[in-house]
This record gives C-alpha cells, sequence and structure tokens, in this order.
C-alpha cells in the first residue's frame, strides 16, 4: 500500500503581499500583519481595532515577470494574488481570480476601479 504525504513548513513572514493583476500590470501592497497575535498567521483574521498597516509596494521585476507569465498560462488576465515575504525570498500562496481589489486601491490610492473600467 502507499501512502502519500505532503508535508509543509510554516514560514515566519515579513509581511504579506496583495497584488492586482490587469493584462499585465501589477499593483501591490505590503501588509504588516505579523506582529498581532490575531493577524500573525493570516491578515484575513481582522483586527477591526487595530488594523494592520498597509502601505503601497513595489515587487522587483522578476516577480512581477512571473507573475505575467503565470497569469498568461492560466489564461486569467484579471485577478489577485497573495504572498508572503520572509527574508530575500517571496512565497506564492494563491490567485483569486474575481480579484478583490477595493481595500487595496483605496488604501495605496491606485484608482484601480478607474483602471478596471478603461480596460473594459
Amino acid at each position: 500500500m502507499i501512502f502519500h504525504h505532503f508535508f509543509q513548513e510554516k514560514i515566519e513572514k515579513d509581511f504579506e503581499i496583495r497584488t492586482f493583476y490587469l493584462n499585465g500590470h501589477c499593483w501591490s501592497m505590503a501588509i504588516f500583519s505579523q506582529n498581532d497575535e490575531q493577524t500573525k498567521t493570516d491578515f484575513r483574521k481582522y483586527n477591526k481595532k487595530k488594523p494592520n498597516r498597509n502601505v503601497p509596494y513595489l515587487l522587483p521585476k522578476h516577480i512581477e515577470d512571473k507573475i505575467e507569465l503565470l497569469m498568461k498560462s492560466l489564461d486569467i488576465n484579471c485577478g489577485s494574488l497573495d504572498f508572503i515575504k520572509a527574508g530575500e525570498k517571496y512565497y506564492f500562496l494563491e490567485i483569486n481570480p474575481i480579484g478583490q481589489f477595493s481595500s487595496l486601491s483605496r488604501t495605496c490610492n491606485y484608482a484601480l476601479e478607474q483602471k478596471l473600467a478603461e480596460y473594459l
């Protein structure tokens, strides 16, 4: 009998990153969630009493190039991607092809609603 196992290592993050991708362009936000016990593992366990600090973030070009390659290979022209950064490494977590971006747009003043409307 063969048993398959998958073990995942916990990565101690410096911060999380939410990136909105639209037709070859990326807009990112760093989310400093690691110092709050409630959001330490996942920023989506929001602390409404003491929200995490969020700031605009510029991903390195080689990471944006990989995002574009991934999105094109999946035939997705719009979506939100989540990463964690630990030291010099970026860890990809997931893609949301629906592309939640309102918090990112508002917090970082990216006007993504306008960019999406212009694209459509």
